[in-house]
């Protein structure tokens, strides 16, 4: 396996699953779907805090995951 694909498939598990960890907001009645754009995790910079929605979290682990495997995907013509 190429390092790079390890390394992108590292560092976008890392960023999906660390938010996770301080995840507020998920009903225990709701379905997966529901929970999962409903959720979100409070960030707090000096006296300003933030309600992050944790999708933003899980489209930019994906985004990080295409870009490693890109390579792959496109092919080895040049």
């Amino acid at each position: 396996m190429d390092r790079r694909i390890l390394f992108s498939s590292v560092i976008a598990f890392l960023f999906s699953f660390l938010p996770a960890l301080f995840i507020s907001g998920w009903k225990r009645s709701g379905n997966f779907i529901e929970n999962v754009l409903s959720a979100y995790v409070p960030v707090s910079f000096f006296d300003l805090s933030l309600n992050v929605p944790y999708r933003f979290f899980l489209a930019a682990s994906v985004v990080i995951l295409y870009v490693g495997i890109y390579p792959l995907i496109r092919g080895k013509t040049n």
